[in-house]
């Protein structure tokens, strides 16, 4: 069998180390570009390794029972929305309180969808940024609500985990099985200011919406 020099060995335990360096500087440099939508953790921190509730308005039944949660498997298949957020929300809440004021000239001059469309919803190029990301992230069945504030898609958990950089856990609810998100979700920063929340990370309160809003 071949020797190895000591000068070889050092010098391959020095490139492993440097390559392991490298990755944790690229996986902060990742992290470090990840935004938090107004979508927090929904199950207690506990459950997630920390001391502190994310939600406190959570019942004590909820927290125990959430203690005992295990990964959700990767191969569930999820059904989320992603709500966009409205341009010039400032000036959409002025002019709600116009309309209804019979003092102002825009009293009951409400807005058509058009009207509403160019005016305060998102663009179609923030729309498009937002269906290609979950078309990256391996999501399916995209669709996109007539007011362009909401988006709807399918996937894996596995995927839609990714996707919003949490994680998916699983756990027993009085009597039903349930999952629920233990972070967070985040989206990468070109989508900061364009996602407001992400709803289908959690069954145990769902969210309903009529699909073509």
């Amino acid at each position: 069998m071949p020797k190895t020099s000591k000068y070889a060995c050092s010098t391959k335990l020095v490139m492993a180390l440097a390559m392991i360096g490298m990755s944790n500087v690229i996986y902060a440099q990742q992290a470090d570009t990840w935004i938090s939508t107004h979508t927090q953790a929904f199950i207690p921190a506990a459950a997630n390794g920390a001391a502190a509730l994310s939600a406190p308005s959570l019942r004590d039944d909820l927290r125990l029972a959430s203690q005992q949660a295990s990964a959700l498997p990767g191969d569930t298949t999820l059904a989320i929305t992603v709500t966009l957020n409205i341009r010039d929300e400032a000036g959409l809440n002025d002019f709600v309180q116009a309309v209804s004021n019979p003092a102002d000239s825009r009293y009951r001059k409400f807005l058509k969808p058009g009207q509403f469309a160019k005016q305060y919803a998102p663009t179609a190029e923030a729309v498009a940024k937002v269906v290609a990301y979950l078309r990256r992230a391996g999501l399916t069945d995209i669709t996109v609500s007539r007011s362009r504030l909401l988006v709807s898609a399918r996937g894996s958990s596995a995927a839609v985990a990714s996707a919003f950089h949490t994680r998916l856990l699983q756990f027993n609810y009085r009597g039903r099985d349930v999952f629920a998100n233990a972070g967070a979700a985040q989206v990468p920063a070109e989508l900061g200011g364009i996602v407001q929340s992400v709803f289908g990370l959690q069954n145990v309160s769902e969210f309903r919406h009529r699909r073509h809003a």
